[in-house]
């Protein structure tokens, strides 16, 4: 038998381990519907009780998606999560939202820094069917190649408004920059806080719906771990447009500090305004204005 490192994560209920799914392996284009348990950690953010974006959990009380869901809809008492299933069908429980945290350098216009932090208002009673996923270790690295998954209920093409009931899963390859820094594709839009993903000839991409689900990768060991959060793109699935992704392990300091205390995310924040006010964004590597 393998061994397999588990990542235990700790809480007043159970000890759950994160990035490790019990279901067999089976807005995503060209997908296939999900199998139940597959992604645990699959979250379907509401707003006025309609869904809006896709998140990750990543502890009982917080999950991660992506900034520009919150751009015109920021009241947080008509946000919910729906969690622990992967079909949206009406009677599922949902789970009130007490905080949600955009990271300060989130920059509308070009979707630079495109990470979000939400606090529930309860911690999550975790269970093999509701359970987190990991983060990148500190030191890792992104490599072009690789090959992860998608996940979500975003529409399967750009030219449909009907979301599916049950989320759809569909593999992709993590993309070299400079294929997707290519005049013909997104030219220099793609800043050090992105990556693009799909397969080479189009076909599999996120589409609307998607956003701030979660890109995930899997480990030899058999750990999946959150790398990318579904931020942008042209159009679904097309050749030359691969789906673009916010890069976890380029700011997972912010998510750390965020998630261990308002100081310590308010401190870090001061930190990198600092930076930008003495070096400037494109200076100091924190990307366009």
């Amino acid at each position: 038998m393998m061994n397999v490192k588990v990542h235990k994560f700790s809480s007043c209920n159970a000890s759950v381990a994160c990035g490790l799914p019990w279901g067999p392996a089976s807005r995503v284009v060209g997908g296939s519907v999900a199998r139940p348990g597959r992604w645990p950690w699959l979250l379907s953010l509401h707003w006025a009780g309609s869904h809006r974006c896709g998140g990750s959990l990543l502890t009982e009380n917080w999950l991660l998606t992506a900034a520009h869901c919150f751009k015109r809809h920021s009241d947080v008492r008509l946000w919910s999560v729906m969690a622990g299933t992967l079909s949206r069908r009406s009677g599922n429980p949902r789970f009130k939202v007490s905080r949600i945290l955009c990271h300060p350098l989130y920059r509308p216009s070009s979707k630079d820094f495109d990470l979000a932090l939400v606090q529930l208002a309860q911690p999550l009673n975790l269970t093999d069917a509701m359970a987190p996923v990991c983060l990148p270790p500190p030191g890792w690295v992104l490599q072009p190649g690789m090959n992860c998954w998608i996940s979500g209920w975003g529409t399967e093409n750009e030219a449909s408004l009907v979301l599916p009931w049950r989320a759809r899963e569909a593999r992709v390859q993590v993309l070299q920059d400079s294929h997707c820094r290519r005049k013909e594709v997104y030219r220099q839009r793609l800043t050090d806080r992105m990556f693009c993903a799909g397969q080479p000839h189009g076909g599999v991409d996120s589409c609307q719906g998607d956003s701030g689900g979660p890109l995930v990768c899997q480990e030899a060991e058999g750990v999946w771990r959150v790398v990318g959060v579904t931020s942008w793109g042209q159009g679904c699935g097309l050749p030359e447009y691969p789906g673009v992704y916010s890069r976890i392990d380029k700011m997972l300091n912010w998510v750390h500090h965020a998630m261990d205390g308002l100081s310590g995310g308010a401190w870090l924040t001061k930190r990198l305004q600092q930076h930008v006010d003495h070096a400037g964004l494109e200076e100091s590597g924190f990307g366009p204005e």
